[in-house]
């Protein structure tokens, strides 16, 4: 009798599986950061850096925490990176040469958050129980509740002062 191997299940690995290679391409990009002379690839490596992250969100069941990764970090922050690097160039007539001072402090920090995240990971209580009686919920619908419910004030005035930074940005920029 022969077997056969149903090609949908080969990329059904294990999670955790897959949390490993997010993790190690999200270290190895954040190393990129740090390390690299090039600001453009720096740039580069810290988007990555963010899609790995969302990764590892998705992995972790908060879809919506990962889709705001991609939008606004991956997505956002990296363009407005290069509009500023493209920028700067543009504004004083010549290639501005980008050197990173501080990559032996930034590696020893890091070095030593990683010591301490190992710690935590090796030494720390995870044994957590769910509560049965609590109905699972949607993590959108969980967080837009919270928005609108528990932090409404928050989301407002975060909202006003997002839109007075704009209006000064604007005002600013029309001056020139």
């Amino acid at each position: 009798m022969e077997t056969t191997v149903n090609p949908v299940h080969l990329f059904f690995v294990n999670p955790l599986f897959y949390f490993w290679v997010f993790s190690f391409a999200l270290l190895g990009a954040a190393v990129g950061v740090v390390m690299m002379r090039n600001i453009v690839h720096c740039t580069l490596s810290l988007c990555l850096a963010f899609i790995c992250t969302a990764g590892i969100y998705v992995i972790f069941g908060a879809e919506f925490l990962a889709a705001a990764e991609i939008l606004i970090y991956a997505g956002a922050v990296t363009v407005l990176i290069f509009f500023a690097l493209m920028l700067s160039k543009r504004i004083i007539g010549r290639d501005i040469i980008y050197k990173n001072r501080q990559s032996i402090w930034a590696m020893l920090l890091s070095m030593a958050m990683a010591l301490v995240l190992i710690a935590t990971l090796a030494y720390g209580n995870w044994n957590y129980e769910v509560d049965p009686t609590v109905a699972p919920m949607d993590n959108t619908k969980m967080i837009g509740r919270s928005l609108m419910l528990s932090y409404t004030l928050v989301f407002w005035v975060t909202g006003f002062i997002l839109t007075i930074t704009m209006i000064g940005a604007l005002m600013l920029a029309k001056k020139d």
